[in-house]
């Protein structure tokens, strides 16, 4: 029996129109839930849900602070110092949770730094060809030479944050949600 023929059957079958009307009543359920759940909460998680549920408005201007930043590159540090100077952990579960957290820190760095270097270049120049060949070298850079990209990454972005401050631009944006 050809595909479609199986998928027409599938979908005229009173068990899959059942199913699906579940799904939507539970899928309205869950949402109005968490409506009256929103309702409940204080000023400070108010408008960390406003922010998550406008994600697309405000998801370019959620950044790290800056105790989480400078944390993050002083713990990739210490681990980027182990490894060059070959000090062994011989537990096998510590070094698992060791380069796992060091992954998510590179992330939240990258993250961080390739956003601010990409509105700078936005911000300055106003052009978004420059802005597209800026994140595709960029990416191609991070997957050749990752270690100096990385640098040349967390440098411009302190030059940037010391120069124009736009950490603190994008942190007051979102404190005014």
């Amino acid at each position: 029996m050809p595909f479609l023929q199986k998928l027409r059957i599938i979908l005229q079958s009173k068990k899959f129109i059942v199913l699906s009307l579940l799904l939507i009543i539970l899928y309205i359920l869950i949402f109005t839930r968490l409506i009256s759940y929103a309702s409940k909460l204080d000023k400070n998680t108010k408008r960390k849900f406003n922010i998550i549920k406008q994600f697309n408005k405000y998801g370019a201007f959620l950044c790290c602070s800056k105790q989480a930043y400078r944390f993050s590159i002083v713990y990739v540090a210490i681990v980027e110092f182990i490894k060059a100077y070959n000090i062994e952990i011989t537990m096998d579960y510590l070094r698992v949770v060791i380069m796992s957290v060091e992954v998510i820190f590179f992330y939240f760095i990258i993250k961080d730094s390739l956003s601010f270097v990409m509105k700078y270049i936005i911000i300055r120049n106003k052009s978004k060809a420059l802005y597209k060949l800026s994140l595709i070298f960029s990416v191609f850079s991070l997957l050749t030479n990752f270690r100096i990209t990385f640098l040349l990454l967390v440098a411009f972005s302190w030059i940037i944050n010391k120069k124009i401050g736009l950490r603190q631009r994008q942190i007051k944006i979102l404190e005014s949600v």
